[in-house]
C-alpha cells in the first residue's frame, strides 16, 4: 500500500515524518485504488472465459479426476494465479467427481440459495446457507474447519429451467460469488460442480422439505 501510494504522490520513500513536510514538485499520477479487497482482473477472467482459462479448466479437471483414480482426492487450494489461489476460480469438477468426494464425510455440500428454494428441492445431503446471511459466525457454525472441502452448484448446473431450480442469468448465477466470499472469509478448499444435468439424472438426487 505504501508503494501505491508512493506512486501516486509522485514521492518517497515516504516515512512516518513525511505527513510534516509539504509535498512539493511532485506530480500526482492518475488515481488507482490503493486497496482493493478483490481484483477487478480475478471478475473479468470468471465471467469471460478464454482459451488459456478453458485450457487450465481441464488441465484441473484431468488432476482431479487422477486423484480420485488414485484414492488421492485429499484437500487441494483452488488452482492457478499467484500459487496461493488468491485470484483463482474455484476448481471446477464433474459429475462422478463432485459424487465421490461427497461421499467424504468431512466434505460438505453447500446450497447458497434462499431457504424457500432449497426447501423446495436440493441435492440429497446439501446444507443450506443462504448467500445473502453469510457472516462469519454463521459460515463457522455450518462449515466447521476451513480446511473442510466444500462443493458449490446452482441453479444454472441445470438444463430444465423448471423448479426447483429455475435458470438464471449467467452473471447472476450464484457459484462466482459464493466463492469469492467464501474465500475472503478463509475458506480456500471449494469445488464448483462444472456439469449441465437433467433433473431427472438417475446418479443425483433431489429431495424437498415442504
Amino acid at each position: 500500500v505504501a508503494r501505491r501510494a508512493e506512486a501516486f504522490l509522485g514521492a518517497g520513500p515516504l516515512d512516518w515524518d513525511a505527513p510534516q513536510s509539504p509535498l512539493l514538485g511532485s506530480r500526482i499520477e492518475a488515481f488507482k485504488p490503493l486497496i482493493e479487497r478483490i481484483d477487478p482482473k480475478v471478475i473479468d477472467a470468471l465471467l469471460t472465459p478464454g482459451p488459456a482459462t478453458a485450457q487450465a479448466a481441464a488441465g484441473d479437471r484431468v488432476s482431479d479426476s487422477a486423484a480420485v483414480a488414485d484414492g488421492k482426492a485429499g484437500s487441494r487450494r483452488p488452482p492457478g494465479g499467484d500459487g496461493n489461489g488468491a485470484d483463482a476460480p474455484p476448481a471446477e469438477i464433474d459429475l462422478d467427481t463432485f459424487l465421490t468426494y461427497a461421499s467424504d464425510e468431512d466434505t460438505i455440500i453447500l446450497d447458497t440459495r434462499s431457504a424457500d428454494a432449497f426447501a423446495r428441492g436440493h441435492l440429497e445431503g446439501a446444507v443450506n446457507l443462504p448467500f445473502s446471511d453469510f457472516t462469519q459466525e454463521k459460515l463457522d457454525k455450518a462449515l466447521g474447519d476451513k480446511s473442510r472441502r466444500i462443493l458449490i452448484y446452482c441453479n444454472n448446473n441445470f438444463e430444465n429451467d423448471a423448479e426447483p431450480v429455475p435458470l438464471k442469468r449467467t452473471e447472476l448465477a450464484l457459484n462466482i460469488p459464493t466463492f469469492i466470499n467464501l474465500y475472503g472469509y478463509g475458506y480456500e478448499n471449494i469445488y464448483e460442480l462444472q456439469d449441465v444435468l437433467s433433473v431427472a439424472d438417475q446418479r443425483i438426487r433431489f429431495v424437498s422439505s415442504i
